[in-house]
C-alpha cells in the first residue's frame, strides 16, 4: 500500500467520522466562501445504479434550501465577475445531458421547493436525431441475438459476454472506458460494429427508457427559473473531434437552443468532463463562442480558479457521500476525486 493511498484512506476515515461529530456545521462554517456545484444526471421513483429516486433527491434538495443559497450556473458566473465576489453558501445544482425524467421527476421537486437549477442539454439528443451513445451500447448489449460477441478495439479484439445480467453490465463498463479513448470517428465505427456482431437494428428514436426531453418541456423548465445551458450537439469527447467539428458541436447546440427559446444562453457543460476532455483549444472555443462559464466533471480545491473549468461534485443516493460533498467535509481536508469518466460516474 503506498503513501498515498494510506493518507487517503486516513481522510476518508476522518470525513466519515466528522458528520458525527457534528463537523458538518464546522466544515459549512469553514468552507463557506466556496461555491458547491452538483452534478446529476438521471432520475426515477426508486433510487437505482442509473438513476436517483425522488424521494433522496427531495432529502438532497431540502438539504440544499436549509442550508445554502440555491442558483443557477447563470448567477454564479455573474458573481464571479463582479468585484463583490460570491455570496457564501453558493450551490449550484446541474443537471447533465437533457433526459426525459428530469421533467418528470426533479422539476417538480425544484418547483415545490422553489430551488432554482441549470440543465444541460444536448441538442440533436432533443431533436430526437441520435441516441447517447452510452444508451446505444447498452440496449446493444441488451438486445443481443447471441450470448458472445467479438468486436474490433484498438489493435486486438475484445470478447464481449452477454449471458448474464452482471456480464453484460461488464461488456458496458469495458466498452465506455475504451470510448472515451477513442477519435470520435473510431468510436463511432466500434458502435455500428457492436450492433452489426449483436443482430440488434438500433430504433430510429431513443426508446421511452432512453428518451429525452422535448423542447415544449424545456421552455418550460426555462420559464419556471431552471437555466437551459448546452451540452453541445451530439455529446462527444471534445478534445478527440477535428476542429471545424469542435467549433460546429459547441457554437451549434448553443445557436439550436436560442433558437428555441428566444433568448441568449451563457452557461456550457463539456460531455464526460474529464481532465483529457477539456484541452486549451477547447477552453477558448467555448469563450469564443460567447459561453460565460463551463463546469467539469471532476472536483479538487481550485473550485472555481478558472470559470471555464469550475469544479463539480456528482451526486448519487450514497447519502454520507452527499453530505461530506454539500457541506464541505471533503473540501476542508483536501480530499480530491477525479473520476476517469461521467458515463461511469453516472451508475449505468
Amino acid at each position: 500500500m503506498t503513501i498515498g493511498t494510506t493518507l487517503w484512506k486516513a481522510k476518508s476515515r476522518l470525513a466519515s467520522a466528522a458528520g458525527h461529530l457534528g463537523g458538518y456545521a464546522l466544515a459549512r462554517a469553514l468552507t463557506g466562501d466556496s461555491p458547491r456545484i452538483l452534478m446529476y444526471h438521471r432520475f426515477a421513483c426508486e433510487s437505482s445504479s442509473k438513476a436517483l429516486g425522488v424521494d433522496e433527491f427531495e432529502y438532497q434538495v431540502r438539504q440544499v434550501v436549509r442550508y445554502f443559497r440555491p442558483k443557477t450556473l447563470k448567477q454564479l458566473a455573474a458573481e464571479l465577475e463582479s468585484s463583490r465576489g460570491v455570496e457564501p453558501r453558493s450551490v449550484v445544482i446541474t443537471v447533465d445531458d437533457g433526459y426525459a425524467d428530469f421533467h418528470q421527476f426533479a422539476l417538480p421537486i425544484l418547483q415545490r421547493h422553489k430551488v432554482p437549477a441549470t440543465l444541460f442539454v444536448t441538442t440533436d439528443f432533443v431533436d430526437q436525431r441520435i441516441w447517447l451513445w452510452p444508451d446505444l451500447i447498452e440496449f446493444a448489449l441488451e438486445h443481443a441475438v447471441v450470448n458472445s460477441v467479438r468486436v474490433n478495439v484498438l489493435a486486438g479484439c475484445l470478447e464481449l459476454d452477454m449471458r448474464s445480467e452482471d456480464s453484460r453490465k461488464e461488456a458496458w463498463r469495458d466498452l465506455v472506458r475504451i470510448s472515451l479513448g477513442l477519435p470520435d470517428d473510431e468510436m463511432r465505427a466500434l458502435h455500428t460494429q457492436l450492433l452489426d456482431r449483436c443482430g440488434v437494428i438500433l430504433p430510429a428514436i431513443p426508446t421511452d427508457r432512453y428518451s429525452p426531453l422535448s423542447w415544449e418541456q424545456i421552455r418550460l423548465a426555462d420559464e419556471q427559473g431552471i437555466e437551459i445551458g448546452a451540452h453541445t450537439r451530439t455529446h462527444p469527447a471534445l478534445s478527440r473531434v477535428p476542429a471545424h467539428r469542435l467549433e460546429d458541436e459547441i457554437v451549434g447546440s448553443k445557436r439550436r437552443i436560442e433558437e428555441m427559446l428566444g433568448h441568449e444562453i451563457v452557461s456550457f457543460c463539456y460531455p464526460n468532463g474529464t481532465p483529457d476532455d477539456v484541452t486549451e483549444e477547447v477552453k477558448r472555443t467555448v469563450a469564443a463562442a460567447g459561453f460565460r462559464a463551463a463546469p467539469v466533471a471532476y472536483f479538487d480545491e481550485n473550485v472555481t480558479t478558472d470559470p471555464y473549468e469550475l469544479r463539480r461534485y456528482a451526486v448519487d443516493s450514497w447519502r454520507r457521500k452527499f453530505l461530506q460533498s454539500l457541506h464541505g467535509v471533503n473540501l476542508l481536508i483536501g480530499q480530491t476525486r477525479t473520476p476517469a469518466s461521467q458515463p461511469v460516474a453516472d451508475g449505468r
